[in-house]
C-alpha cells in the first residue's frame, strides 16, 4: 500500500522514537533491515541520527550485499557496528535463480571493501535449502572461511513467500551436517562460555579436510 511521503517517519523522528522506546527498556542492538536497506541511498543519515540518540549502543545491518561496496565507508564513518551479509549461494547462477537479482562477485567485493573499512564480525546468512547441493553448501563454508566471516545457516520457514515451496525445500540443520561432513572436520559444538554472544543459534565448528561422524 502506498502511503503519502508526510505519513512516513523522518529520519530524526525515528531515532527519537528509538529513543523513547530505549528509556522504558533498554536496548543493547538495534538492526537495520528490510527488504534491503542500502536501497534508500541516504541510510547513513539514520545511522548517523541513530548513533547521536543512543550513542553507546550496537547498529548493526543486513544486507544482501550488492551496494555494499558503495556505501560501507560512509556507513562506517556514520557509525555503523557490524554487518550481516544474505548470501544464499557461492554459485553465480544458483544465487540468481533464488534470489532473482545479485552477482556473488559484486557482493564479495562488497564484503571486501566493508572489511577494509575496518568492519568486523561480518556473518554471512545462507538459508537451507534441499534443492542446493553437497558441493554449494560446502562452498559456502570455504568461501566464509577465506573472508574469514562466521556462517549462518538458517532454516527454511513456512511464512510469507516461503510456504508454497516449504513441504519441498526444507532442509533441517542436522541434515546439512551430514552433508558438510563429508568434506570437513565436525569439531563439535562451542561450550555455552565460548558463545560470542547469548542467542538460541547453535555454534559449530568445522575444519577443513575429510570428516567423519560427528561427535
Amino acid at each position: 500500500m502506498l502511503v503519502s511521503r508526510d505519513q512516513v517517519l523522518r529520519y530524526e523522528e525515528m531515532a527519537e522514537l528509538v529513543g523513547l522506546v530505549h528509556g522504558v527498556a533498554p536496548l543493547g542492538k538495534i538492526r537495520l533491515t528490510g527488504g534491503e536497506p542500502l536501497l534508500r541511498t541516504d541510510l547513513p543519515v539514520l545511522v548517523r541520527a541513530l548513533r547521536k540518540t543512543l550513542p553507546d549502543i550496537e547498529l548493526c545491518l543486513t544486507t544482501n550485499g550488492t551496494l555494499l561496496g558503495r556505501h560501507a565507508r560512509e556507513l562506517r564513518r556514520a557509525g555503523l557496528d557490524r554487518i550481516n551479509v544474505s548470501l544464499d549461494s557461492a554459485d553465480a547462477m544458483q544465487l540468481a535463480a533464488w534470489t532473482g537479482s545479485g552477482s556473488v562477485d559484486t557482493i564479495l567485493n562488497g564484503i571486501r571493501a566493508a572489511q577494509a573499512e575496518g568492519f568486523v564480525g561480518t556473518k554471512l546468512n545462507a538459508v537451507l535449502l534441499r534443492s542446493r547441493d553437497r558441493q554449494d553448501l560446502s562452498e559456502l563454508v570455504s568461501l566464509a572461511q577465506s573472508l574469514a566471516c562466521e556462517l549462518r545457516f538458517i532454516e527454511l520457514m513456512p511464512l510469507g513467500v516461503a510456504a508454497p515451496a516449504f513441504t519441498r525445500e526444507f532442509l533441517a540443520a542436522e541434515e546439512a551436517l551430514a552433508m558438510l561432513c563429508r568434506a570437513f572436520t565436525y569439531e563439535g559444538r562451542l561450550a555455552e562460555r565460548e558463545r560470542p554472544t547469548i542467542t538460541p543459534s547453535r555454534y559449530m565448528v568445522i575444519r577443513p579436510g575429510l570428516g567423519l561422524s560427528p561427535r
